[in-house]
């Protein structure tokens, strides 16, 4: 972007919220992600033996 001939300020801002926006929206859903899993850390679910 910022190698761009024609690039303005403007558009180096806008750009520049655009990613801050996307960045945020990843570690909220990874913080989301994280708490799901912690809440399997004490799982004590034995795995389904298949019977053949």
């Amino acid at each position: 972007m910022v190698a761009l001939p024609d690039v303005t300020p403007e558009v180096l801002l806008a750009t520049n919220k655009s990613v801050e926006s996307m960045v945020n929206a990843v570690s909220r859903l990874e913080m989301i992600l994280q708490s799901k899993l912690s809440s399997f850390n004490d799982c004590l679910c034995q795995p389904e033996i298949s019977q053949e």
